[in-house]
């Protein structure tokens, strides 16, 4: 399989497959860029990324080079129209968790078909953009426990040893 691309313009070509009648020609652009977040445990986040570019339009989210699965109720991935020529995709993290912090990666690419991905999964040869984020996940704040009547003190008090 082969493929052309024109460094001046910033197209490319796909790569020409049998299946597909003739190659598809796209200029994808990012619009809009992951940013470098810090938030404390328990909160939520949105990252999203835009592009401009003609035809279909397909993102992959990826979290330290891995795949982002969406985790019912927690982690959420929408794919929405932001304006007209652009396409965007939304990463929603509920119930943030230390685990969570990383670097988070938006790709997408255009013109792509299911039958043109390698073993990875990934798209060979298509025209594409991609953005990286870093998300921190900070401890979230303790909070001295609630008095329970009827029960001894979380903090017992011990005299003999000089407190008050």
């Amino acid at each position: 399989m082969a493929y052309t691309s024109d460094p001046l313009n910033g197209k490319a070509e796909t790569p020409f497959d049998e299946n597909i009648t003739s190659p598809v020609r796209s200029d994808l652009r990012l619009e809009r860029s992951l940013v470098n977040l810090t938030r404390e445990s328990g909160e939520s986040v949105k990252m999203r990324c835009d592009v401009r570019g003609q035809g279909p339009v397909h993102f992959r989210w990826y979290k330290n080079e891995a795949p982002v699965e969406e985790e019912k109720g927690r982690v959420d991935i929408k794919k929405y129209n932001p304006g007209p020529g652009r396409v965007g995709s939304r990463l929603r993290i509920s119930n943030l968790d230390i685990h969570d912090t990383g670097y988070y990666k938006c790709e997408a690419h255009s013109g792509g078909q299911d039958s043109l991905a390698d073993d990875s999964g990934s798209p060979r040869h298509l025209p594409r953009v991609e953005s990286t984020g870093i998300l921190i996940v900070r401890a979230g704040r303790i909070q001295p426990p609630a008095t329970i009547p009827n029960f001894p003190p979380v903090f017992p008090h011990f005299p003999a040893l000089g407190g008050t």
